[in-house]
C-alpha cells in the first residue's frame, strides 16, 4: 500500500515482485551455537527452521564445540531489501558421534512437501495443534452440543479458535484446496485435501487469502484466510474441521504423525535428488 500526502490524499494498491535468492551457508560451532550464530551473522529464524526440519532427530541446541552445519536456503526479497525467509532445500549437521542430512521432496500422492532423510525416511502428515498462532478454544468437538443460535442440541463437528478479526488462518498441514468459497451456514470457508485419509476445513472466514483457489497447492502454516464471522456465527473465530475418510472427526483424537519410507514407486528419483543435494551441500566451504 503506497500513501500519497500532498493536496490530496491518495492511497494505492498494488502488488510487489518478490526475489527468490538461493542461499548456502556452514559453519563449525565454535564454543556455543549462540556464539557461532552471532559471528556469522545468522537469522535465529534460520535455525528455527532448521529445528524444525530436523524434528526429532536433533536440534541445533544439541551441537558442540567442533560440529558443523551446513545448509542451503531461500531469502526473499522485494526492491532488494530482505522480506522473509523462504524454504530449506536441505541441510547436514556432523557431530563427533554421528551424521544427519535432510532434503526436501514432493509426494504427490500426499500432495505434501516433506523432508526426508539420506534412507527416505519421514515423519508422515503432522497436523498443527491450531490454525491460528494466537488464539484460543472456545467450543470443542461435542456430539451433544446446545446451540447458541439455533438453541437446539445438535452435534458441533468442530473445533471453535477465538480470536481478533483479521488474524490470519493458517493451513494445518500441507494439501490441495478443495474449495475456497461461501455458504450461508459456513460463511466464507476454504477446504483442504491433504492426502487419501484427511482433509481440513476452516469457516467463518473474514476474507480468503490472495489468490485462494480451488486447485491451489498449500504448505503447512501457509496463510489461507482471515478470521471473521460470516455465516451462522455469534463472533469472530474459526471453526477448525477435520474430516477422516470422508467423516468428521475430533482431530484431538487422532494419531496424526507417524514415521514412514518413501516408497518404491519414488525411491529412484528420491535417490537421485538426495546424491545432489548431499553434492551440494558439502562443495559449501566454511
Amino acid at each position: 500500500m503506497i500513501i500519497h500526502c500532498a493536496d490530496s490524499f491518495k492511497i494505492s494498491f498494488y502488488e510487489k515482485k518478490i526475489d527468490t535468492i538461493r542461499q548456502a551457508l556452514a559453519f563449525i560451532v565454535q564454543s556455543k551455537i549462540k556464539n557461532s550464530l552471532k559471528d556469522k551473522n545468522i537469522n535465529q529464524q534460520l535455525i528455527e527452521k532448521i529445528n524444525h526440519v530436523f524434528n526429532p532427530k536433533i536440534s541445533t541446541h544439541q551441537l558442540k564445540t567442533g560440529d558443523t552445519l551446513r545448509v542451503i536456503y531461500d531469502d526473499l526479497y522485494i526492491d532488494g531489501n530482505f522480506y522473509a525467509l523462504g524454504d530449506i532445500h536441505c541441510a547436514s549437521i556432523h557431530t563427533k558421534k554421528k551424521s544427519y542430512f535432510i532434503t526436501e521432496y514432493f509426494l504427490p500422492e500426499d500432495s505434501a512437501q516433506i523432508y526426508a532423510d539420506e534412507q527416505g525416511k519421514y515423519h508422515k502428515i503432522s497436523f498443527l495443534s491450531s490454525p491460528l498462532k494466537k488464539g484460543f478454544i472456545v467450543s470443542r468437538y461435542n456430539l451433544q452440543r446446545f446451540h447458541p443460535i439455533l438453541l437446539e442440541v445438535r452435534p458441533h463437528l468442530g473445533t471453535d479458535f477465538a480470536a481478533p478479526h483479521g488474524t490470519p488462518i493458517l493451513a494445518t498441514a500441507s494439501g490441495i484446496v478443495e474449495a475456497a468459497t461461501f455458504s450461508e451456514n459456513n460463511g466464507n470457508y476454504v477446504k483442504i485435501k491433504h492426502n487419501k485419509t484427511y482433509t481440513t476445513q476452516y469457516l467463518h472466514m473474514s476474507k480468503f487469502a490472495k489468490n485462494m483457489r480451488v486447485g491451489q497447492h498449500v504448505r503447512q502454516g501457509e496463510i489461507i484466510g482471515y478470521v471473521g464471522s460470516t455465516g451462522l456465527s455469534t463472533g469472530s473465530h474459526v471453526c477448525y474441521r477435520f474430516w477422516k475418510n470422508g467423516a468428521q472427526v475430533d482431530p484431538f483424537k487422532e494419531k496424526l504423525s507417524t514415521t514412514t519410507v518413501i516408497d518404491k514407486a519414488h525411491k529412484v528419483m528420491f535417490d537421485s535428488l538426495a546424491t545432489q543435494q548431499k553434492l551440494k551441500l558439502i562443495s559449501i566451504g566454511f
